[in-house]
This record gives C-alpha cells, structure tokens and sequence, in this order.
C-alpha cells in the first residue's frame, strides 16, 4: 500500500471542505496510506480566533492523538508553543522551519509510531509547513496552490519566501488557476507547472432524497443561496443592495464569518445561518433556487476557481456571480454580472429559475475531484 502524508491548512473535519480534504479521502479510498496533518495550533488561536466551536475540535483532536478517519486514513493536529506568527516577533525564518519541535504530540514520534517516517508522496498545501521537506523521507513531492497568497494581507516575506521555495524544490506543481498560472510561469520560467483547477465531490452532493432544511420551513419567497467563507473577498455591500431591490427573493448565507461582517447587516431579506457541515450543504442548495457568489473584484479574487460553482451545478441550480478574470477564462455555464445593476438583473431572469439542468450536471460531472485526481496520479 502506498504511502502519502498531506500538510495542509484546513482542519480535515471542519466546515470548509476544500481540495486536500478531497483528494486525501480519495485516496484512502483508492487504498493509500494517508496522513493528513492540518495547520498547527497555538496559543494565538486560542486566544484571538473566533470560531470557537471549530478551536475546540481541534483542540480536542491535538489532546486525543488525532484521529481515524477510516482505515487507512490517519487526521492529526497538533499544538505548538512556539508558533510562527507573521508581522510579530514570532515572524523568523528560524521558527516557520523548527516549530515542529516545540509541539505535542511530537512529530518525530508520531511518524515513527504511525510507520509514516517514510513516504511515497509528500503533499503540501501550504507554504507554512515546508519544514516537512527537511524532516520526511518521500520519493515525490507536491505543491498545490490554489490562491494567489501574495495577495493576502497578511502573508509576511518569510511565509512567501517558503513559498518560492516549494514551488523550486517540489517534482510537480499543481495550480487552480489559469490566471495564477499564467504569472507563475512567467516569474519561474523553468518550472513546468501544471492546471489543475478544483471540482465536485458527486458522491456528496449526488443522492436518492433531500431533507428540506428547517430553516427553510417559512421561507415562502424564492431563495438565493452563499454557500462558503464570509471573509475579505465577500461583498456585503453588493448583498444589502440586492436584497434591498428584491423584496420577492430571500438570500440565504451560510458559512464562517471569520471578519464579523454578517453582524452589521441588518435586513430582513438576509438571513444569515453561520456554519453548516459539509454533509448537509446538499440540502441546503437542493431547496435553493440558485446560487450566487457575491465577491469583489481584486487581485486575490481574480485567481479564484471557486468550487461552489461546480457543488451548485451538481444539483442542476444556476449560478449568479460577481465576474473576474478566471471565471472569464472558465467559460462555464455560470452567469457572470458585471456590476451591482447586472447582478440584480441576473437574478431575477428567466435563466436563472429556469436554467437548462442537464447542462449544469454534465458540466459538474465532467469536473469531479476524481477526475483531477486520475491526471495527478499519472503525473506522479
């Protein structure tokens, strides 16, 4: 059985369920070996994030000694106490390569108690756990980059610097984006990088019946739905605006609002339903009318592959969003508005409560996570 350990920021049984997650449990189901390290916990978390529920969880994962996901599937999250925390004292090269060793359970250890001191595959999903490069014997390397992180506020040069580094040292480099790649390839002209954008888990979304939400019960107008993270790309604004001139749709939000923004809105067709599990974002969008995907246009969203569009198309509902470069490059059956004036025509056309199913299903069918993961697995 081949052997793969995954480091990746996403805590694997969280609310956001994203590529590595996905790819992960196919491969446990395709049996691999699989060891799925999320980002380390450390006191800033416990004292500053605000998603408590999810802290706790993965508090409690840390305490426990990680978990069993399935037979072959291994989740562990561990504690350090000497976190490396950009634009703090905390922000030294030093601490992003040797945080590991000021951590519980010990990494060390566990790899060795786990039989997972040696690999075939090494995954990383994020530039903040390089160190395992220097401390995991594996036969091939992977680094996935799935958002332009030079974008964000909060990356220190250091963190980007790792970056650089995984994209030079790793034997083959995964991007969503095709406008993300397109830069990439211009900046390190001598690394062969491959397009590998995001896609559907059928076997979630896909069943035989749908339980129609309870929150949904006394919703009697038509229903547009947000399904996701409620963070700096989300437009607030382009929301209030088309819930205040469509008094005949109620607009739906769910997910983690990690910046608060959902508590300065205050409007009756808004109704805001904070983080739901994965399992059940099926329900929610089958008794949904459409989606929609209210972001801003900047330079962090323009490299979005938003893997929403293709949970939405699964169920045959039509997506509304704000446009941007790579939705432009997609060319998928999403309807793209450009401005606050066009999203508010979109939503009330005739595409959209009557869009054409079997061309949404076949789109999304067409674009599974295992359908991505075939070409990796002949790459490697």
């Amino acid at each position: 059985m081949k052997k793969i350990l995954f480091a990746a920021p996403h805590y694997f049984s969280g609310q956001i369920q994203v590529g590595a997650q996905h790819y992960s449990k196919l491969l446990s189901n395709n049996n691999w070996s699989v060891m799925y390290f999320s980002n380390f916990l450390s006191p800033f978390n416990l004292l500053f994030e605000n998603n408590r529920k999810d802290i706790k969880l993965r508090l409690l994962n840390a305490i426990n000694g990680g978990e069993y996901i399935n037979e072959n599937f291994f989740s562990q999250v561990c504690f350090t106490f000497l976190p490396h925390h950009n634009f703090t004292i905390f922000d030294k090269k030093f601490i992003l390569y040797n945080y590991y060793k000021f951590s519980f359970p010990r990494i060390r250890k566990l790899l060795k108690e786990k039989d997972f001191d040696d690999v075939d595959v090494l995954w990383l999903d994020c530039a903040n756990q390089i160190f395992w490069k220097y401390i995991l014997k594996y036969k091939k390397s992977i680094y996935r980059i799935y958002d332009a992180i030079e974008e964000f506020p909060n990356t220190g040069k250091i963190v980007l610097d790792a970056h650089a580094e995984a994209i030079k040292s790793c034997d083959l480099v995964l991007v969503t984006s095709m406008v993300n790649l397109n830069e990439l390839v211009s900046k390190y002209n001598k690394i062969n990088f491959v397009y590998c954008p995001n896609g559907v888990d059928l076997s979630n979304f896909l069943r035989s019946e749908y339980r129609e939400p309870v929150e949904y019960k006394e919703i009697k107008k038509k229903r547009a739905l947000y399904v996701g993270a409620i963070d700096e790309w989300f437009d607030e604004e382009l929301l209030v605006f088309l819930a205040e001139h469509s008094p005949e749709i109620q607009f739906i939000v769910i997910g983690p609002d990690r910046l608060g923004k959902m508590q300065s809105i205050h409007n009756a067709n808004i109704y805001y339903l904070g983080p739901k599990p994965f399992k059940d974002i099926p329900d929610y969008m089958f008794y949904a009318d459409f989606g929609i995907i209210p972001f801003k246009n900047t330079k962090l969203v323009r490299c979005i592959n938003p893997i929403k569009m293709y949970e939405y198309f699964s169920l045959g509902k039509q997506v509304v969003s704000s446009t941007w470069e790579e939705l432009e490059l997609l060319k998928t059956p999403c309807l793209l508005a450009k401005g606050k004036i066009n999203f508010l025509d979109l939503i009330k056309s005739n595409e959209v409560m009557n869009p054409c199913a079997n061309l949404l299903t076949d789109y999304a069918k067409a674009n599974t996570w295992e359908v991505r993961l075939r070409n990796i697995i002949k790459l490697i």
